[in-house]
């Protein structure tokens, strides 16, 4: 999180501080006009599970800027983790375990506008999801001899691939001249499951909860820009 918030803190101030308005040929205008930072939770509901903190780290491309809609094409990194008391699978149990999920997001987002200067934004669309995931904890089970075996260690290492739907609802704050801040509070529902045992009948969806703050530089297409 502290690295998450040292790239974003010298985007803000590199761009906000440095100049009145971004000027027209900015080096990253034509591929990313839109950054932002998040606190992230799961939001996996049950007296087994405690949702812990985690954040994330967004950049965008927006399409038809400024306009009442927009179209949204990005990449994420998102971070949750969840503790769980206790669950067990055959003659393995696990207590006390941390799960760690690494999500990798590409969202194609379409966004409404709605308003004059400060603007109500209203976010919806899917995404998909490659999730590095591993557990960390107390793993207790039988050896060939019959004996019992506890040990704290790494468990359930992999990733895999899913799908979800996003929704959004945030605020568009002018700053300066095509300087934007962007408050948003974003859902990510899962389709699929970031680890799962049939046989068992363990399910772990992948569902959290973001509070972002971004700065957006998307502009109006220039064309005397494809004079230079």
């Amino acid at each position: 999180m502290k690295k998450l918030g040292l790239i974003f803190f010298i985007t803000f101030s590199s761009i906000t501080f440095s100049q009145n308005e971004i000027p027209d040929d900015f080096i990253f205008s034509q591929i990313v006009n839109e950054v932002n930072i998040s606190g992230n939770i799961s939001t996996i509901s049950n007296t087994n599970t405690t949702n812990k903190f985690g954040g994330g780290l967004g950049i965008y491309h927006v399409f038809l800027e400024p306009s009442f809609f927009n179209i949204l094409l990005g990449f994420e990194y998102n971070y949750t983790s969840q503790y769980l008391k206790y669950y067990g699978e055959g003659h393995t149990t696990y207590r006390n375990a941390i799960h760690q999920l690494h999500n990798f997001t590409i969202p194609l987002i379409l966004r409404f506008n709605v308003g004059r200067k400060n603007k109500v934004v209203f976010e919806l669309g899917p995404y998909m999801e490659n999730t590095i995931f591993n557990g960390l904890g107390d793993v207790h089970y039988w050896s060939y001899t019959y004996s019992s075996i506890s040990e704290n260690q790494k468990f359930h290492i992999g990733n895999g691939v899913s799908g979800g739907v996003l929704a959004s609802i945030g605020m568009k704050i002018p700053l300066k001249e095509n300087l934007k801040m962007i408050l948003r509070m974003t859902y990510h529902y899962g389709l699929g499951y970031y680890y799962q045992n049939k046989t068992i009948g363990n399910y772990f969806p992948n569902q959290y909860l973001k509070l972002s703050i971004g700065l957006n530089w998307a502009r109006k297409y220039n064309p005397t820009l494809e004079k230079h």
